[in-house]
């Protein structure tokens, strides 16, 4: 559950989708072996920064 995985990050989430429901996205690889995608991707990890985007702003 999405839940578990936000931890006490999910009350700054529950305001943006009051409903429950977030629709996610991430980033789709590359054929290409080192161009800056496909760096990103393979150094990307836990802990990393991501940006969360709705009709009201983005966050953080």
């Amino acid at each position: 559950m999405i839940r578990q995985a936000l931890g006490p990050d999910t009350a700054t989430f529950r305001p943006l989708f009051p409903d429950g429901t977030a629709f996610l996205w991430g980033a789709t690889p590359t054929l290409e072996k080192n161009n800056a995608k496909a760096i990103a991707l393979r150094t990307r990890g836990p802990g990393d920064p991501a940006l969360f985007r709705t009709r009201r702003g983005s966050w953080p």
